[in-house]
């Protein structure tokens, strides 16, 4: 039993550093009593520093992101974003990074196409149009 207790007395650092990186990734939702009232909760305009750090970033890269309407019980936040100012090698960095970054992020659906203007093989810079959504976990 001493041995077990010496152990986790050992291991305390970590734990405390894993409870404070999770504890960071959740999205704290501010909801207040009057738009839960008047139902406007579901879809609020969130700026500045209302948004997760990881969706900030990717609106920083470039991309227009607009906070999406969650599934009634929905222990997320949903976001839809969009882009057609991105290059491919741009992109897919963007998003494994914050989804790396972030242990209660993910991709949910990703859209991606090339706009009818450009060609097939085209040597210019090609910017894709993407759509995507991304969950965050979101404690109310």
């Amino acid at each position: 039993m001493r041995l077990e207790i010496q152990g986790l007395k050992a291991m305390q650092q970590k734990i405390s550093a894993m409870f404070v990186r999770l504890n960071d990734a959740v999205f704290n939702l501010r909801i207040t009593e009057a738009e839960r009232a008047s139902g406007r909760s579901r879809m609020r305009s969130l700026i500045g520093d209302e948004r997760p750090s990881s969706i900030q970033m990717i609106v920083d890269a470039g991309v227009v992101v607009q906070p999406g309407r969650p599934a009634p019980g929905e222990a997320s936040a949903i976001f839809e974003a969009g882009s057609s100012r991105l290059e491919f090698q741009r992109l897919i960095p963007l998003l494994a990074e914050q989804e790396n970054s972030n242990a209660f992020l993910y991709i949910d659906r990703i859209f991606v196409s090339r706009p009818a203007a450009t060609p097939p093989f085209s040597e210019l810079p090609t910017y894709l149009d993407a759509r995507f959504s991304i969950r965050i976990l979101a404690s109310r």
